[in-house]
């Protein structure tokens, strides 16, 4: 039997786990650190790279150079979010099949599964080749907030590097058990997750070894990529109002600096102030152009991101409300995902809670840990705990309003509980109906249009009726697993339908098939 692992799929960097006699085990990479870049780069010449070599060939071919892919996974390309993203990343986003944002490099189009796929093989070839045995497992977290397009577009990344994904775990409640909080305790707590890419504020009660989500809330699109853009919009301005050349025509020079920013970023974590130094950035008319700051201080970071750092608080206030609880209620506030480093963000956190997180642990491994402890329940390794969690948006059906928009009624609301089951009744809007489309939807907004659809199917053999005399008793269960179950049934007859609705992402069970084959990890036919 192989080794079961947990993964921490981040936006930045990615980090694997397993437990072994009780104990967890970060796999440590060829840099000498535990974290490997999230970054594919597709070399002109030679093969394909991943992780730290990857991110070194950025700088000199940047639009061969993938980074974020975890920002564009399940998301549409016409996404307002995503049209800002593409606009600051130095490789092309493309419009793919059924309208998903994509990626274009050298004339070929990867979808983010694909270059999540590969990013995921390389942690599973590293870790079997320390182990010295097959990876046959994992245990994927994700962000809380992500909707179950984006959940199952990171389970067929899984099936594509040939894992069977286990679980898909919600990065806070990894962080929480990474943080030993499942020993008996009863306390309430609020994980902070702020990584690369993605936000999420999760709100946990825990009773003897019961676990409980209470609530959670977030930004899938909010992280330290955030904060480095300010710090490179900050220096383009500033090189053009000294030498009126915007850096921006430059992709090179662009990487670098956007290089320089993260850098001085993570320097700023232990000290005051630090010089930015970048020689020979362009070259304009045949004389090379340098950028010096010679002092670029915490402060100035702070100020510039102002903003950044205020888009912070809603999610959190949001999740507290979500919960009936008030920050003077939480026990202890855990942090996770590196961001959390920077002092801003911890002050910050202080500033809505009104007291000090605890940040003992290595907030780039705790959600991996906390992956490898949950594999270690799995597998009896470890003291079982129960685990109750929530579904992140809202559920419901699509439903007629009229001469106006269509509408989206919520059947279970957001931050619910699972296992849950849930029913309303819904009457005819046509005379004569014979049949009716169930639509299921996932979102918060009123307009469905503006929210996901799950899925649909048809309730069909109905009497004649005129509209309104018909009543059709929808009913949603979720079960402990997080599976969506949806039956109609019409009340005077009995007729019935179901469907139990299997998330999708933005690629079919063929093109996943296709690009297990191209990856060399289909199953042997028999």
């Amino acid at each position: 039997m192989g080794r079961m692992v947990g993964i921490d799929l981040g936006t930045t960097n990615c980090c694997v786990a397993w437990t072994e006699n009780g104990k967890v085990t970060i796999l440590p990479m060829p840099d000498g650190g535990y974290t490997m870049p999230s970054v594919v780069a597709f070399q002109q010449d030679g093969p394909t790279l991943i992780g730290e070599a990857a991110k070194r060939q950025a700088v000199v071919e940047p639009a061969r150079t993938v980074y974020g892919a975890k920002r564009l996974i399940g998301r549409k390309f016409k996404d307002q979010k995503i049209q800002r993203w593409a606009k600051g990343v130095g490789y092309e986003i493309t419009e793919g099949k059924q309208g998903d944002a994509w990626i274009r490099v050298a004339g070929e189009t990867y979808s983010p599964e694909a270059i999540s796929a590969m990013l995921l093989g390389e942690l599973k070839t590293r870790a079997e080749r320390y182990l010295g045995e097959t990876v046959e497992s994992a245990i994927v977290t994700v962000p809380a907030y992500f909707n179950e397009r984006q959940r199952q577009a990171t389970k067929d990344a899984g099936v594509i590097a040939g894992l069977h994904v286990e679980h898909i775990l919600n990065e806070p409640t990894a962080a929480a058990l990474g943080y030993g909080v499942a020993k008996g305790q009863n306390e309430r707590l609020a994980v902070f997750d702020l990584g690369g890419g993605t936000f999420d504020i999760t709100i946990l009660e825990q009773r003897g070894d019961l676990f409980e989500v209470r609530a959670t809330h977030g930004d899938t699109f909010l992280g330290g990529e955030d904060f480095d853009q300010q710090m490179v919009d900050y220096l383009v301005e500033a090189f053009k109002k000294r030498t009126h050349f915007d850096l921006r025509l430059e992709p090179v020079a662009m990487q670098r600096l956007r290089d320089a920013a993260e850098a001085t970023k993570h320097a700023l974590s232990a000290t005051d102030s630090v010089p930015i130094n970048l020689p020979f950035l362009i070259e304009s008319a045949g004389s090379p152009m340098h950028l010096n700051v010679e002092a670029f201080g915490r402060k100035d970071l702070d100020t510039l991101n102002l903003q950044v750092l205020k888009r912070l608080e809603k999610p959190c206030f949001a999740a507290l409300e979500s919960a009936g609880l008030l920050p003077s209620e939480i026990d202890r506030v855990l942090l996770a995902g590196g961001m959390t480093r920077m002092r801003a963000v911890q002050q910050k956190v202080e500033e809505i809670f009104h007291k000090r997180a605890q940040h003992h642990m290595d907030p780039d491994h705790i959600v991996a840990i906390g992956a490898a402890v949950q594999c270690g329940i799995l597998q009896g390794d470890l003291g079982a705990v129960t685990l109750l969690d929530v579904t992140p948006h809202s559920l419901g059906l699509r439903v007629a309003d009229g001469r106006h928009r269509d509408r989206m009624r919520v059947l279970i609301p957001k931050n619910t509980t699972i296992p849950i089951s849930e029913e309303r009744s819904f009457t005819t809007t046509a005379d004569l109906q014979r049949s009716v489309r169930i639509e299921v939807y996932q979102g918060e907004s009123d307009d469905v249009t503006e929210n996901v659809c799950l899925g649909q199917f048809f309730l069909g053999n109905l009497p004649e009726l005129q509209a309104g005399d018909m009543e059709i008793r929808v009913t949603f269960l979720i079960d402990a697993d997080g599976l969506l179950q949806v039956a109609a049934q019409e009340v005077s007859t009995g007729q019935e339908a179901s469907i139990a609705i299997k998330s999708f992402s933005g690629l079919s069970p063929e093109e996943v098939d296709q690009l297990r084959i191209a990856a060399g990890t289909a199953p042997a036919e028999a």
